[in-house]
């Protein structure tokens, strides 16, 4: 009976939906989804101008500037790997400031708690966070020479990684 029991849990899992099983990165897109799935859950999406690529390969096919974050604007970018969402990268608009970055852990612990790791030197700031058992959350800060500096948001899948 256990084994039929197993059976009858593997064969239902199996018939799920993809969708259903799909590993939420950032508002409602999904690793793994495709260019035009993207498009539809985020109708601001516009095809990159800037040819951005990571280095695995994945690009930054489709965009949205001025989103929010701590009352900063970023870039949201959709990079995807073999026609399929990989990742989705938030890059600070404007020079990114320690006030700055100090602004977003704020709403960042908030929202997702205490990170799994942290590496700050100061100019340098390199947190890693779990939403899930799913997905990573990563803030990197760099600010050398104390003129501003950059800041991304990075969401990913565990699995992609």
């Amino acid at each position: 009976m256990k084994v039929l029991t197993v059976s009858i849990f593997v064969l239902v899992l199996a018939c799920l939906p993809a969708a259903a099983m799909a590993q939420a990165l950032w508002r409602n897109v999904d690793y793994g989804m495709t260019k035009s799935q993207v498009a539809t859950a985020q109708p601001s999406a516009r095809p990159s101008t800037e040819k951005e690529s990571l280095r695995n390969g994945a690009t930054c096919d489709l965009a949205i500037d001025n989103q929010m974050v701590a009352d900063r604007p970023f870039r949201a970018c959709f990079y995807f790997l073999n026609t399929k969402l990989h990742q989705v990268t938030l890059s600070a608009q404007s020079p990114a400031t320690k006030e700055d970055l100090d602004a977003v852990l704020r709403a960042v612990v908030d929202q997702y708690g205490d990170a799994l790791s942290v590496q700050d030197t100061g100019d340098i700031y390199d947190g890693t966070w779990s939403i899930g058992s799913d997905v990573r959350f990563s803030v990197f800060y760099a600010n050398i020479g104390g003129t501003g500096g950059m800041m991304n948001l990075v969401y990913q899948s565990a699995a992609g990684q």
